[in-house]
């Protein structure tokens, strides 16, 4: 990823986060040059991502924190806003979707809602314990 859409990737995020009750899950990412999607500019796509359940009566369940968007401040990560709208897709992906440029790049961001249907967690939440751990791919 180019480090400024890295950076781009970090104000979205930090625009999804409610400072006053934080997150317990973390983000997923997915990004795409203009000349490998459908809008024909930079593409970066986010949405939680999912946590496993370790013990207790819901030992391994996935979960993920909802989105807590910021739309005052999701727009404010990009240089120019050509657009910013919600998209109910149906309901089968709803998200938000901001148009426009950051510096020279022009970029689409999709702030979705649900976690990716593929996504797998990348961390366990350990219920008798109370800590985090990262999944190891052995535990898959």
């Amino acid at each position: 990823m180019p480090d400024w859409l890295n950076e781009l990737l970090a104000s979205v995020c930090e625009a999804c986060v409610d400072m006053t009750k934080g997150r317990m899950s973390g983000f997923s990412c997915r990004w795409a040059e203009p000349e490998n999607n459908a809008w024909g500019t930079w593409l970066l796509e986010i949405a939680p991502s999912v946590v496993e359940i370790s013990g207790g009566k819901d030992d391994g369940d996935t979960v993920f924190d909802f989105m807590d968007v910021d739309l005052l401040a999701l727009p404010k990560c990009l240089d120019e806003v050509e657009s910013f709208s919600y998209d109910p897709d149906y309901g089968n992906a709803p998200h938000l979707v901001l148009d426009g440029k950051k510096g020279e790049q022009e970029v689409v961001v999709q702030v979705y809602f649900e976690p990716f249907e593929d996504d797998e967690p990348h961390s366990i939440f350990d219920v008798n314990l109370g800590s985090w751990r990262d999944k190891e791919t052995d535990e898959e």
